[in-house]
């Protein structure tokens, strides 16, 4: 009931639902806030002596039980809305292929009028067929009442991956006859709809051509639930997850991977869900999900490391929460919501490096910071090579903290020759000292960890699957694999009705279509977006941090925006297809950017943090509208046209 009422007259089925469980939630939380023990607000400060021209390492701020309290309350908030409808549990798991080139099935209905074919083709067992891809269908559908006399139907023809197809048509016959025409064809299930209703026609296997076949074409017919009349995304692939998914299933099945253009830690990340949960739409989505639910507390301390004020690190939380682009990206089965956090990650790690110096930190413990980034840069390109991109930003931030020791050094070297004993600050002949040490071993640490061990971590992802067919795991089959994937991504020549180019994503022109699916009187629809409230504020803040950065030097908007620029300046000089899901990298600076503007015209006066509330409760309020098209919320027509159609470079169907 509260479905129909909220699609006919909200335009979104599923608002008042997930509003009345989010409310619940908040109640909860606000009971649980005052049974908090009060905060001990004293702050410990970092104990140290350098001269005035050396930068003090920063203290990070420990988390408190408040601190906890806004993490759980964000992340369970954001977690119900992200899982909200994911993906159908409903597995689909045998299918039938032929093992030469022309195999026949004849089917009997038990009634003979039908009006439709459904059907669905994943992947078989491609062990078999070593010499072809699969995932295809090529068949002819004969039909007849003796058994004698065939009649060319129709033909079924896809290579979509595990996505429910319909054929119409009008027809009335009593047996039938699928007609494989190549040995590549794979069909997990077929049905007939019976005419005039939404119901599939009793079917049985009659005869085989091939009586020896490993495959039972009874496989076509056991799991007639999961061709939906009307299906949603919920119950199929869509857009990228044809590859992505394929490519997950062969890795949990130990297969051959037919082909794939990413490294595939990401990917095996997606298989484990599918081990989980099996070859289902929640499967092969749930890991996204969940790292990109865990970016939440993630931002949290981030925010909190730069800014050391908890407002500024909800603030971040919460405009993640609502961020269009990281909503709708990590609830689809591809690779970016995984590369995404283990840039956010592994940029974290280093942002706490660049905030210390080692002549006032342990170097144990600036070696610990270094180590944690490293391994998660390793992470991020084992999943995308924008995780190079990242790196870039990493050795940024790394090489200006030594360019700061160094020149701290060479001012403490220049005052020891030119000053008496008595002028000289008690810590300088200490620098003269330990700089060269400890550089020399930051660097061979940083060769370590931030050359060998990703590079490491890169070739043994490789390691639990067969590169290509017939060839086991070796570095030469790595290296080979890795330059055809470059060769790919620089020499395609292809074109898409939702491209983009880089300023169009910070504007938020262009959005990229991902899925539709027209029912009677509502429909189904996917786009990848930006909020626009976030990016357009994000787009001035971002010149302001720029600015600030410049102007005055300012840590914080020095740390962001080299973080920012470095996933986005890359993509200027592409010229192949890209989209806005490209820009999702840059979108945690984009909003710790917002969080800089914010707290920066709040220290200049108070009376802004009104305007500041009121942008943040429209981005809120935006975000609820745009839910429809941006997760696949039943909605209509009339909502999409009148009420988040903007632009008209913006479509959602």
């Amino acid at each position: 009931m509260f479905k129909d009422f909220s699609a006919a007259y909200l335009g979104n089925s599923e608002l008042i639902s997930m509003v009345f469980v989010c409310t619940l939630i908040c109640l909860f939380a606000s009971w649980i806030y005052t049974k908090l023990p009060k905060e001990n607000k004293r702050i410990s400060r970092h104990d140290s002596d350098l001269p005035a021209y050396c930068r003090v390492s920063k203290t990070f701020r420990k988390l408190s039980y408040h601190d906890a309290f806004w993490i759980l309350l964000l992340t369970t908030l954001y977690g119900i809305i992200s899982l909200w409808n994911l993906g159908s549990f409903e597995t689909i798991d045998s299918y039938w292929q032929p093992v030469t080139d022309h195999e026949e099935i004849i089917l009997e209905l038990s009634e003979t009028q039908f009006d439709g074919i459904l059907w669905i083709s994943g992947e078989g067992d491609n062990n078999s067929n070593p010499n072809g891809y699969q995932n295809q269908v090529d068949f002819l559908i004969q039909g007849s009442n003796d058994l004698n006399q065939w009649i060319d139907l129709t033909e079924l023809n896809s290579i979509d991956y595990l996505k429910i197809q319909m054929t119409p048509g009008n027809w009335d016959y009593r047996y039938l006859k699928l007609i494989s025409r190549n040995r590549s064809n794979v069909l997990n299930e077929i049905g007939f709809r019976k005419t005039g209703t939404n119901d599939l026609v009793q079917t049985t296997i009659v005869s085989v051509s091939n009586e020896s076949s490993p495959y039972s074409a009874s496989a076509l017919l056991d799991e007639q639930t999961f061709l939906k009349m009307n299906p949603s995304y919920t119950d199929e692939t869509y857009f990228d997850e044809i590859y992505h998914t394929r490519n997950a299933q062969e890795i949990a099945s130990h297969q051959h991977l037919y082909a794939f253009v990413h490294p595939l830690f990401g990917t095996q990340l997606i298989a484990i869900g599918i081990s989980m949960f099996g070859l289902s739409p929640f499967g092969w989505r749930i890991m996204g999900a969940v790292f990109g639910i865990l970016m939440m507390p993630l931002i949290y301390i981030c925010a909190l490391h730069l800014f050391h004020k908890r407002r500024s690190a909800v603030f971040a939380s919460f405009l993640l929460g609502i961020e269009c682009m990281h909503y709708t990206t990590s609830r689809i089965g591809t690779l970016e919501p995984f590369s995404v956090f283990f840039i956010l990650l592994m940029t974290y790690f280093m942002l706490k490096y660049a905030q210390t110096s080692f002549y006032d930190t342990p170097l144990k413990k600036q070696f610990v910071y270094l180590a944690l980034s490293g391994i998660f840069m390793g992470c991020a390109c084992a999943t995308k090579f924008t995780g190079i991109y990242g790196g870039i930003g990493l050795a940024i931030l790394f090489f200006s903290n030594l360019f700061e020791r160094t020149y701290e050094y060479l001012k403490a070297k220049k005052r020891i020759v030119s000053l008496s004993e008595d002028e000289l600050h008690p810590k300088e002949r200490e620098i003269l000292s330990i700089y060269w040490p400890k550089l020399i071993k930051t660097g061979l640490w940083c060769t370590l960890f931030f050359i060998i061990v990703p590079l490491t971590m890169y070739a043994f992802s490789f390691l639990p699957i067969v590169i290509h067919k017939g060839e086991s795991f070796s570095l030469k089959a790595v290296y080979d694999q890795t330059i055809g994937m470059y060769n790919y991504h620089k020499n395609l020549d292809a074109t898409h009705p939702y491209q983009s180019v880089w300023w169009q994503w910070i504007l938020d022109i262009r959005p990229i279509w991902y899925y539709v699916r027209y029912n009677e009187t509502t429909m189904n629809t996917i786009s990848a977006m930006g909020n626009p409230i976030v990016f357009w504020t994000g787009a001035i803040s971002m010149v302001w941090c720029f600015i600030d950065a410049i102007k005055n030097k300012s840590h914080p908007a020095v740390l962001i925006s080299i973080c920012y620029l470095a996933q986005l300046v890359p993509w200027f000089a592409v010229n192949r297809c890209i989209f806005i899901y490209h820009y999702y990298p840059s979108v945690p600076f984009l909003i710790l950017g917002i969080v800089y503007a914010c707290e920066s015209l709040l220290k200049k006066e108070k009376r802004y943090i009104k305007p500041i509330l009121i942008l943040t409760f429209a981005a809120y309020i935006v975000f609820i509208l745009f839910l429809p098209v941006i997760g696949g919320f039943e909605t209509t027509n009339w909502y999409i046209q009148n009420i988040v159609r903007w632009m008209g470079s913006w479509y959602f169907g």
